[in-house]
């Protein structure tokens, strides 16, 4: 078992439960230390970054991996807030939408480090993504 401080800490932000199994699953088959904490809404994941949810006071995850179609506050709702906070600002996000047209959302809020990626039906290519965003959140230390 890694060393827990070696692992990286991945807030993801997904309220549907197949995804969420999913994401799970493909962060294990990529076989990269983590820690994975789980929030259903936009709401609850701003609570979770600003240290405001039962355990969190300490929180600052090396990488959130956010879904844009959320209730509550959507993912652009999240980002717009992000983008307002300095404590939250330099956190990486890697957003994980179903459409292809979202991927122009980096450039929507520039002052976030943020990369896009797909949903994909396919859950080699699902492992090869949580690859990279592991890769994306190293990069950004």
């Amino acid at each position: 078992m890694a060393d827990v401080r070696a692992m990286l800490s991945i807030l993801l932000v997904e309220d549907n439960l197949g995804d969420v199994f999913l994401v799970r699953e493909a962060l294990r088959e990529a076989g990269f230390p983590h820690v994975l904490h789980v929030v259903r809404d936009g709401d609850a994941a701003l609570a979770f970054l600003r240290g405001q949810a039962a355990g969190t006071e300490q929180a600052k995850p090396d990488l959130i991996i956010l879904d844009l179609n959320l209730p509550g506050k959507n993912g652009r709702q999240v980002l717009a807030e992000m983008q307002c906070e300095p404590r939250l600002r330099g956190l990486p996000v890697a957003v994980l939408s179903t459409s292809h047209s979202e991927s122009n959302v980096g450039s929507e809020f520039p002052s976030l480090r943020s990369t896009f990626a797909a949903k994909t039906p396919s859950f080699r290519k699902l492992v090869e993504i949580v690859r990279q965003f592991n890769e994306f959140a190293l990069a950004s230390d």
